[in-house]
């Protein structure tokens, strides 16, 4: 663990693990961005969301796959 003297400061300070590699910064693909959009500002879609709770957002799948089951 990296100390930090300096008062109020946290004990680690970001970034300065031991040995880490700095990861580049990650690209994300349409649908994770389409996804992330919804889930950010579900009162923009309305149209295709079905519930909003604290844990999750339900959406409609665009694709369905299966009608029914039996």
């Amino acid at each position: 663990m990296v100390k930090n003297c300096r008062k109020g400061h946290s004990s680690q300070e970001e970034g300065s693990h031991v040995g880490a590699k700095e990861r580049p910064p990650r690209k994300w693909d349409a649908w994770a961005q389409a996804l992330r959009a919804i889930v950010l500002h579900p009162e923009q879609h309305a149209s295709i969301v079905l519930q909003v709770t604290d844990e999750a957002v339900v959406i409609s799948d665009q694709y369905p796959k299966v009608l029914w089951s039996s």
